[in-house]
């Protein structure tokens, strides 16, 4: 008994480490998110207020070409729309609770067929 306590007591420390090293994760992972998307931001006011006029004045042919500059604004807007979609999708992930079970665990539904009676309707 003794023993077995000692057990619980060494498992839940260790639970305990893994909680706090998980929620450390966590909280990184939200960080370098968030600063993921104010450099995007950054990035897109640049282009937005400094580099589009001035590109428009020196060569607006570079704005509308296929590498211009009008696609990769467009590619640092959709990656903007993926990160926080994609974050948004993992974290609903991880705040979900656990799928339940739905399979018989008992042996006496399994011997009286209701097993059998539920697979057939």
């Amino acid at each position: 008994m003794v023993a077995m306590h000692n057990s619980n007591i060494r498992i839940e420390e260790k639970l305990e480490k893994l909680d706090t090293k998980l929620n450390q994760t966590a909280l990184d992972t939200e960080l370098h998110q968030t600063t993921i998307i104010k450099l995007i931001e950054h990035v897109h006011l640049l282009i937005q207020h400094t580099i589009w006029p001035v590109t428009q004045q020196i060569n607006p042919a570079l704005l509308n070409c296929a590498s211009g500059l009008q696609s990769a604004y467009d590619k640092l807007v959709e990656l903007k729309t993926n990160v926080c979609k994609d974050y948004k999708i993992r974290r609903k992930r991880a705040d979900s609770p656990p799928m339940k079970n739905i399979s018989p665990s008992t042996a006496e539904e399994i011997n009286t067929g209701k097993i059998l009676n539920m697979k057939q309707s």
